[in-house]
């Protein structure tokens, strides 16, 4: 038997995704003439075909096959997915893709939520009412005591607190093949560092991996920061995380401006010494401010902005550490390229959602089969994720 698909509805992925039939067919492993007589509306794709196509669209097999027209069933992404994607430039098909499989794990997270009833993992009360305000210190420290951080918190544990509030948190894959690997930043978007899907309920903080853990949660809290003070989708990059960027962006500077504040309140900050400064390297610098930085799990390039803010240190030091940071090797170096599969996958997911996930399968609330394939992984992986869940205290 062979399966026909909407033209129409093909022509649209193909929009969506920015790429040729040829190219379609390459990433769908689908012959292209085999491809070319569907697209002209023909009966000519296995069932295994139509499955790869659908996968690499990340469209239901419905969605392709339905002869009602596009307008009457409406766009298969979310305003949260198009939004983000109106932000990519042409032909970045692994980004569009990332993002759109993200929102769709979301969903999938939502649905298992829901099923267990554990409704309170959904709700971000109290996010939004503390809203947009010029007073980084005092609405940091609203935040602060919202989130219950008590100082000392490492990486893992400021993710808890933010998941712990209905924050999805999804921190991309270094050194594994398949769909959560890291896009290669340089060839669709330069210095790709992730993104925010705001939903009213559990709302996407995507991070990419970045060589400090320091870093990585400077990129979450910026993150963070846009959900509290302007809302609505963001694409993130190196400038948008820069102190000094090339070119200005208001909201970005409020972002890392709270951001910085809610890891490191004023009277830490009160605390550095400074003498000297001015003669260090960058190099230098990142080591005498690595005390200060691992205490409060702040990224030195926040630090160093934070003191020229003080009237502590010039400028022209906090560039020159921003473009020092520039010039290091853009892979992270955690968990390290010995890590196993299973690790990285926790670190992607979060231990909270992985232990979710498994006490859902446990209930009967989804199959194994279902829990690797939301999270994109063999059963195989599954089970020793299972395995490694059961063993972990919550």
């Amino acid at each position: 038997m062979k399966w026909k698909v909407n033209p129409e509805r093909l022509q649209w992925c193909l929009d969506f995704y920015g790429i040729s039939l040829e190219e379609l067919a390459k990433h769908a492993d689908i012959a292209l003439p085999a491809l070319e007589e569907a697209a002209a509306g023909k009966e000519a794709l296995s069932y295994d075909e139509m499955y790869y196509l659908a996968a690499s669209c990340e469209v239901g097999k419905y969605f392709l096959t339905s002869g009602k027209p596009l307008k009457e069933d409406g766009f298969p992404m979310t305003p949260q997915v198009l939004a983000a994607c109106a932000c990519l430039p042409p032909r970045s098909f692994y980004m569009r893709r990332m993002i759109v499989h993200a929102d769709r794990f979301r969903d999938h997270y939502e649905f298992i939520l829901e099923d267990l009833n554990w409704q309170e993992m959904l709700q971000v009360d109290g996010l939004h009412l503390m809203g947009y305000s010029s007073d980084f210190a005092a609405n940091a420290a609203k935040v602060r005591e919202w989130l219950g951080i008590k100082g000392g918190e490492d990486f893992d544990g400021l993710r808890r607190l933010l998941e712990d509030k209905g924050i999805l948190v999804l921190s991309s894959l270094s050194y594994y093949e398949g769909m959560w690997k890291d896009p290669e930043a340089g060839k669709e978007v330069a210095h790709f560092k992730g993104f925010t899907l705001d939903y009213d309920s559990l709302p996407v903080l995507f991070i990419t991996r970045h060589q400090e853990k320091q870093e990585m949660a400077f990129a979450m809290m910026h993150g963070l920061a846009h959900l509290i003070m302007h809302q609505g989708v963001r694409l993130e990059d190196a400038q948008s995380l820069a102190f000094f960027p090339k070119t200005s962006n208001k909201e970005e500077e409020e972002a890392n401006m709270l951001a910085s504040h809610i890891l490191l309140p004023d009277d830490a900050l009160a605390e550095i010494q400074t003498r000297g400064f001015g003669r260090l390297k960058p190099a230098e610098i990142q080591e005498r401010l690595r005390p200060i930085c691992e205490k409060h799990c702040v990224n030195a390039a926040a630090v160093l902005a934070r003191l020229h803010g003080a009237g502590k240190i010039a400028v022209k030091a906090c560039q020159r550490q921003e473009e020092w940071r520039d010039e290091q090797a853009t892979q992270a170096t955690t968990p390290g390229k010995d890590a196993s599969e299973i690790d990285e996958l926790i670190h992607f997911f979060g231990r909270k959602c992985v232990m979710t996930v498994v006490s859902a399968v446990d209930r009967r609330s989804i199959t194994c089969v279902k829990a690797a394939n939301y999270m994109s992984t063999s059963i195989k992986t599954y089970e020793e994720l299972e395995e490694w869940a059961h063993k972990t205290p919550y």
